[in-house]
């Protein structure tokens, strides 16, 4: 009589099957959606909370499931992780410390030429205002300008842009409708020819010239 076996191999697990996460100070995220447990093989993010006041995020810490080289970053408050087949039990650490003003840039650009716009700027402070100013070449003005790709609003020649973000500003021009070329002043008159002058006078000759004047004859009364 044949006895049954009890088999004590171990299964491999299957697809469904999900291990627990468990982060301190931190979430973890699937696609961007927060999770608390996952199947091995899949890109795990960890996510540290903003630090407390007077603190700044100082690096991971793993307590289980994983070593500190299996994240992508261990320095760095966002990093990666592939989910083992087993639990996983991290830990977000700070330190004392100034956190860094966030900065963000502003790129400029003419498409199209026909004038010149405000330099682009980095580590521009998160919350600033700054003066994108448009300079079109005589004969031009502003056509379009787009703030990410979206059409802004421009009076005068000055656009503000609230920095709350990175901002790519892009100005195309055109011209001006009935801007030609300056009109041609018209060829001067040619000036006629100068009067010919006429032949010179000759002088008149006095004949009497050296002799005595003739006295007239006195006129003579006659009696009636």
């Amino acid at each position: 009589m044949m006895l049954g076996v009890v088999s004590t191999l171990s299964q491999p697990a299957k697809a469904d099957t999900t291990y627990p996460i468990h982060v301190t100070n931190g979430t973890a995220k699937l696609g961007g959606t927060s999770v608390v447990a996952a199947a091995a093989g899949q890109t795990i993010q960890l996510v540290a909370d903003p630090a407390p006041a007077g603190q700044v995020f100082d690096a991971w810490t793993v307590l289980e499931g994983i070593n500190l080289s299996d994240l992508a970053s261990k320095t760095s408050p966002v990093t990666t992780f592939i989910m083992p087949a087993k639990p996983v039990n991290v830990r977000a650490m700070f330190k004392s410390g100034t956190p860094l003003p966030t900065t963000y840039s502003l790129n400029t650009s003419v498409s199209g030429g026909h004038g010149t716009i405000s330099p682009s700027k980095t580590n521009v402070t998160a919350g600033s205002m700054e003066a994108v100013v448009f300079t079109p070449e005589p004969g031009y003005e502003i056509d379009k300008v787009t703030v990410n790709g979206s059409v802004a609003n421009v009076t005068g020649d000055t656009l503000n842009i609230a920095m709350d973000s990175d901002k790519t500003v892009v100005v195309t021009y055109r011209k001006i409708a009935g801007g030609g070329n300056p009109a041609q002043p018209g060829n001067p008159g040619t000036p006629g020819n100068p009067a010919q002058p006429g032949q010179p006078t000759r002088p008149t000759v006095n004949k009497n010239k050296g002799k005595s004047p003739v006295p007239a004859a006195p006129n003579t009364a006659v009696e009636a």
